[in-house]
């Protein structure tokens, strides 16, 4: 549950960037460790296939070909 984990982490001390936000099937929320090193929370709620929608992410934003 990445609002659960938001919120403990928060609690904790840890620095966010925002409040996670929902792409419909996913979630996702950027902090940063005690570091300075970033953190990616990705919360997949349709687990179907999670490769391929990441495959196609990856290739829209020109990271892969």
């Amino acid at each position: 549950d990445i609002d659960l984990e938001y919120r403990r982490l928060l609690a904790c001390g840890m620095r966010f960037v925002g409040e996670p936000v929902n792409f419909g099937d996913a979630s996702a929320v950027y902090g940063q460790d005690p570091f300075g090193n970033t953190i990616e929370i990705y919360e997949i709620r349709n687990p179907e296939k999670p490769r391929l929608r990441v495959h196609q992410r990856l290739e829209q934003d020109g990271a892969v070909t």
